[in-house]
């Protein structure tokens, strides 16, 4: 059998969030690059919500840092929708509903003390086309969102326009690694790279050769409702979102599960959801889909990027977690300046902190 040689300088596996700004990275240094993708890898990206919240509403602190991704992604996100002709990303509100005196105090003390650039006022549900049961307060952050369907699909189709794409199954005993990078057979084709990145997301808890990174992979139910008295752009949080995509359809979310990790949908956590839905919104609430996805989370809540301690041509760029659209446009650039300009890695995320 005559096989066909592709040559590249940097392998890309797997074209989810990861996958995909990095790739966009490289293609804007003009670095040659091919994407190794069979969809699987893209899976949990395309059910995840995409909401970018700065804020974290257990002790009401800034998320890890947002003073650095926040303004990073902004131009990151509008220049990819410049690039590809497409919409995807928007400035929203997200509302927390304030349930104590204690949670209102706080959150005047934060508004004007460090937090300017994501706090605003405290409104009453009068304010918003929110079908709120209950009269709240609801105090206002600035976020935003990234349809990541339209994302994903419209960067697949940019580089395979471009045959940057190649739509097949790795499997790891594939790949041969040479003096001078790695060598991979697959059906009739034979790709040569000088480099290789992993951006398998949950599935690279399985990938042997980082089999010792700590993956704590996390299964998350999210509903697709329908509720026509739900007219507002903003986004909702008590304690669970409620992501608005057109009008009167709305993401909500999420579960968590550590021990079931199937792509089997959890009929409880559909149902504990579908509760909670109907305490917080009036109206008449439809659900319309139900979707499981699995995170690529990790025990200290930080991604994964770095080098392979033996093989030097074999990277990875991982665990991105729940914050996936927030951290993947700035650490894409960390983990391209690495690869090409061996630019030193933060040490929060280089994977030789586990030694």
């Amino acid at each position: 059998m005559n096989h066909k040689q592709i040559n590249t300088a940097v392998l890309v596996v797997g074209q989810g969030l990861a996958g995909t700004c990095l790739s966009y990275q490289l293609h804007k240094k003009n670095i040659d690059f091919l994407v190794l993708d069979n969809s699987h890898y893209r899976s949990s990206s395309l059910v995840a919500a995409g909401l970018i919240n700065p804020v974290v509403f257990k002790r009401l602190t800034k998320s890890w840092m947002a003073d650095d991704l926040m303004p990073y992604l902004d131009a990151f996100y509008q220049e990819m929708e410049g690039l590809l002709n497409c919409s995807f990303y928007e400035k929203k509100y997200l509302l927390r509903i304030l349930k104590s005196a204690e949670e209102i105090n706080t959150w005047q003390e934060k508004k004007g003390n460090g937090f300017e650039n994501y706090l605003g006022n405290i409104s009453s549900k009068k304010n918003f086309q929110i079908p709120l049961k209950k009269e709240s307060n609801l105090g206002r952050v600035n976020a935003c969102s990234v349809d990541i369907s339209i994302l994903l699909n419209s960067w697949r189709d940019y580089i395979s326009n471009r045959e940057k794409l190649i739509t097949e199954k790795l499997g790891y005993s594939q790949i041969n690694f040479t003096d001078n990078g790695v060598e991979i057979q697959i059906n009739d084709k034979k790709i040569v790279a000088r480099k290789i990145i992993f951006c398998e997301g949950a599935a690279g808890a399985k990938n042997p050769l980082f089999s010792w990174l700590p993956f704590n992979l996390s299964k998350g139910d999210i509903l697709t409702l329908k509720n026509n008295d739900y007219l507002s752009k903003d986004i909702l949080n008590n304690g669970n979102f409620y992501l608005p995509t057109n009008d009167g359809v709305i993401k909500m979310g999420s579960t968590y599960n550590w021990n079931d990790l199937s792509y089997e949908k959890d009929e409880e956590g559909k149902k504990t959801l579908l509760e909670k839905a109907q305490k917080t919104l009036s109206g008449k609430t439809e659900l319309i889909n139900h979707q499981v996805g699995i995170r690529p989370t990790v025990k200290d809540r930080r991604p994964f990027l770095g080098r392979h301690p033996k093989h030097n041509n074999a990277y990875i760029f991982n665990g991105l977690g729940t914050k996936g659209a927030m951290l993947a446009p700035y650490f894409s650039e960390q983990m391209m300046e690495f690869i090409v300009n061996g630019k030193k890695l933060s040490n929060e995320v280089d994977i030789l902190r586990f030694g």
